[in-house]
């Protein structure tokens, strides 16, 4: 008896042991042993899709920072600012002046009105009287309509004038280059910030003058 039933118990311990003779869900992860199942041993739906991503890591730390690029290429030119203070060189201010005496006003009175230049010029500068129909010098060729000056040059255009005596407007400059704050000034030149226009009347009844300027900076 002792030797059938070892040899009945070795014959059952030598027999093949199939799925039919275990048990579902019994066996677990410790009755496996360690790094022997392979991706062959795995229903196909098991395994991982071709080009599955899995979920994202956490950021790693910041990089060093890398070498600066090239210099980008120049932007497109801005529009012109304001001008302030001093008129650049080659620049025309323009204006106007009028002045007049009551009717019946006598003769010998000196007539005058400002010219105010809304920007400074560099330096005193020359000026030139034309009269309507005269001869233009070559600093002065514009017009009543479109006064114009040679640079460094200030240029006055009678446009009229009645009852004044004739050629006797001038142009005053404020003060003398060695004496600014002086009371003093110069006949046909003009200050960097403007200057007096006058003119003497004659003994007609009516007295009118009336022009344009042009100075621009050297």
């Amino acid at each position: 008896m002792v030797l059938a039933l070892g040899g009945t118990g070795g014959a059952v311990a030598g027999s093949l042991i199939t799925s039919k003779q275990i048990k579902n869900n019994t066996i677990t992860s410790a009755d496996i042993k360690n790094k022997t199942i392979s991706k062959d041993d795995l229903a196909a739906s098991a395994l991982p899709r071709a080009g599955a991503k899995g979920p994202a890591g956490p950021a790693g730390p910041a990089g060093a920072a890398g070498p600066a690029g090239p210099a980008g290429a120049a932007g497109v030119q801005g529009p012109a600012g304001p001008i302030t203070g001093t008129l650049p060189s080659g620049v025309t201010l323009r204006g106007a002046f009028y002045f007049t005496e009551s009717t019946g006003s006598p003769a010998g009175i000196s007539s005058t009105t400002d010219i105010s230049l809304g920007l400074r010029i560099p330096d005193m500068l020359p000026v030139t009287v034309v009269y309507a129909g005269a001869t233009k010098p070559e600093e002065c060729t514009g017009t009543v309509w479109v006064p114009t000056a040679t640079p460094g040059h200030m240029c006055v255009y009678v446009a009229n004038s009645y009852g004044y005596v004739e050629d006797s407007l001038q142009v005053l400059a404020q003060g003398l280059p060695d004496s600014p704050d002086s009371s003093g000034a110069l006949e046909q030149w003009i200050s960097p910030a403007g200057g007096l226009i006058e003119a003497t009347t004659d003994g007609a009844d009516v007295h009118r003058l009336r022009g344009v300027w042009a100075v621009t900076a050297p």
